[in-house]
């Protein structure tokens, strides 16, 4: 049997017995903050896919969202013991284990993950050339839901950054931001497009899949501020179930020669 949490906490629970599985996507009222600009209020997406997809029903998968108050890790730890110990009988001790394993795993991958963005950060500055952001919910780093975007910039030999993998990414100062940061992906989207606006060697890249809601409302505050710093242009992406990468292809190209012609000075 085996427990993990990812970098938001996520447990993922599998029994390893022949009949059984089980998916424990937790709930949060709150949740630990990574970002020092962030709030921490509720994620309740585990419910949405309950109620949408019903994997007990459908697959005879059980299907658990236990709800959740993670100011600091002694929350998350005491929790999450208690959660384990009365709903599969695992020990706190085994527990504890899977969480510290899981801990040194997230630790590890972000280290090598920042020290490989500072890397490109450094190559394309000493060339002259640039970088792009490619920000994104995480569902985006799907190929099949981002069309293989990446691919095309680096093929035409431009680096591409995930907004953590920033160095710099969590200590970004958010005070011109219009908008009530509520959460570590908010921040993480104004706060890459802050680092992308001061910096001559970056430039930004958002995905969206919808229109409405906080993706509406974050790609504008994500233009007027980048405007406001210092007149880049970040180029927005909606992207849809379509497969067809013409159109996707069109507007990268035009983005990346409106780059080159602004930074050898001439009129976009």
């Amino acid at each position: 049997m085996k427990t993990a949490t990812n970098d938001d906490g996520v447990l993922q629970y599998d029994r390893r017995t022949k009949s059984e599985q089980n998916a424990v996507p937790p709930c949060w009222c709150r949740y630990r903050i990574h970002y020092d600009e962030a709030g921490g209020n509720d994620r309740r997406h585990p419910i949405v896919v309950r109620n949408s997809d019903n994997p007990a029903k459908r697959w005879n998968i059980p299907f658990d969202a236990p709800l959740f108050h993670w100011y600091k890790d002694e929350d998350r730890n005491r929790q999450l013991c208690l959660y384990m110990k009365e709903t599969f009988r695992i020990s706190a001790d085994e527990t504890m284990a899977a969480i510290e394993a899981g801990d040194t795993a997230q630790k590890q991958f972000h280290k090598e993950l920042t020290e490989a963005g500072k890397k490109v950060c450094e190559d394309v500055k000493s060339k002259g050339t640039y970088a792009v952001i490619l920000a994104s919910r995480p569902y985006q780093n799907d190929a099949l839901v981002n069309h293989d975007l990446p691919d095309m910039f680096t093929k035409l030999g431009i680096p591409v950054l995930t907004a953590d993998s920033l160095p710099e990414i969590n200590h970004v100062e958010l005070k011109k931001s219009r908008l009530d940061v509520v959460n570590n992906y908010h921040a993480r989207m104004l706060s890459s497009a802050v680092l992308a606006a001061k910096t001559d060697y970056l430039e930004y890249v958002q995905l969206v899949s919808f229109g409405c809601g906080h993706d509406a409302y974050l790609s504008d505050e994500i233009i007027r501020l980048m405007k406001e710093i210092s007149g880049k242009i970040p180029l927005i992406l909606k992207l849809d179930e379509s497969d067809i990468q013409g159109p996707l292809r069109i507007r990268i190209r035009s983005f990346t020669e409106t780059v080159h012609a602004t930074q050898k000075g001439e009129p976009a």
